[in-house]
């Protein structure tokens, strides 16, 4: 998988009733824009 700065990953729950969680990629830290990425997830501010 590659990825830049902005996009927008999808992390499905695993468990039944568990959502799905969005994250924006804030910085690729692997050549060409592969993993690791650093991620800021929406829900995170919301604590």
């Amino acid at each position: 998988m590659r990825a830049t700065v902005g996009d927008r990953l999808v992390v499905h729950g695993r468990i039944v009733g568990q959502h799905d969680r969005i994250a924006e990629v804030v910085e690729v830290l692997g050549a060409d824009g592969t993993p690791p990425y650093r991620v800021r997830f929406e829900d995170a501010t919301r604590r």
